[in-house]
């Protein structure tokens, strides 16, 4: 199946990538406007994170992606239209279909861009984690998709969901509406 590229409100391209029955974004999300336009807010300051007064973005793009905080996710208007950040649902199909927490970290690194240890969290410190936002919210947090780094992205791969995540900065990963 040959799935064409896409490109998101400001321009960037990705390329979908099937894996199972779902269809995902390669790239990680590289926006800075929603999808009606709007702005997205930049923040450069490691400690901003702990008081957002918003949707926002960490700084420069680096190749990897951008980091970005729940408000972004809970607008539910910043990946392409026709496409929406998964579900944790989607997330543990997704991780299901490669063989589960053990195996699923190193063949994703073979198939999309997972991204690398810059999550910004709470002190604004990077740690060796890196995560993919989920749309699934609990009462003071969010879930993800957690990589714990490793030379070969071998450490291993869990569905996370630790208290006051919504402070933090992660990728953005989108999948495409059924």
């Amino acid at each position: 199946m040959n799935i064409l590229p896409i490109k998101d409100v400001d321009g960037n391209i990705y390329h979908p990538v099937k894996i199972g029955s779902q269809i995902w974004l390669k790239e990680n999300l590289k926006v800075t406007h929603y999808i009606n336009g709007d702005q997205i807010t930049m923040i450069t300051d490691n400690y901003q994170w702990t008081s957002p007064n918003g949707g926002a973005y960490f700084g420069n793009i680096s190749t990897n992606g951008r980091l970005y905080n729940w408000f972004v996710v809970q607008s539910n208007r910043v990946c392409p239209k026709g496409w929406h950040v998964p579900s944790m649902i989607e997330l543990k199909k997704l991780v299901e279909f490669l063989g589960g927490e053990n195996t699923a970290c190193s063949q994703l690194a073979n198939l999309v861009d997972v991204g690398n240890a810059e999550e910004i969290c709470y002190n604004g410190v990077p740690s060796n984690k890196g995560h993919w936002w989920s749309s699934t919210k609990e009462q003071y947090s969010a879930w993800s998709l957690c990589f714990i780094y490793s030379a070969s992205c071998s450490a291993g791969i869990t569905c996370d969901n630790p208290e006051n995540n919504v402070l933090c900065g992660f990728y953005i990963k989108c999948i495409k509406n059924e």
